[in-house]
């Protein structure tokens, strides 16, 4: 019936969209494991107004001095939530240092990103307060 038909289509244009932006975070991922915070960097945009436009330079330079400052050991995402096509977070959790047993230190910061989709492209964009008109990161997704 029509109802399943839309729904299996829904279903496919859901898992294309999550194999995409799993791609783009899997890429940012292994950039930021190889060191190569500059090229991972380079993934990143941001949504100005209605449009999706690669970081400035200044905020590019921010962005890879934020990262190298951090030197975590191991980038692994921590959760991806899907909303709307404006409306999603990945989170990235960077490993500072290894732990010993015993030790309680913390060793660990997130990282959020927020995957847009823009006539019909995902792009991994900046959590930002430009942005972000209900001060919760540019989202309504809870923690």
């Amino acid at each position: 019936d029509l109802m399943s038909f839309w729904l299996s289509l829904s279903m496919k244009l859901f898992t294309k969209d999550t194999s995409e932006v799993m791609y783009l975070v899997n890429s940012f991922i292994d950039k930021l494991n190889q060191k190569d915070i500059k090229s991972a960097v380079s993934m990143l945009s941001y949504l100005d107004g209605n449009d999706i436009v690669p970081l400035p330079a200044e905020l590019v330079k921010r962005q890879c001095n934020a990262l190298a400052n951090a030197q975590g050991v191991k980038y692994t995402v921590d959760r991806l939530v899907f909303n709307e096509e404006k409306d999603n977070i990945v989170k990235v959790n960077i490993l500072l240092f290894e732990k010993k047993p015993g030790d309680t230190r913390p060793n660990s910061i997130s990282l959020y990103l927020k995957p847009i989709r823009k006539d019909n492209r995902w792009y991994l964009t900046t959590v930002d307060n430009i942005t972000d008109s209900n001060n919760m990161g540019g989202t309504k997704i809870q923690n």
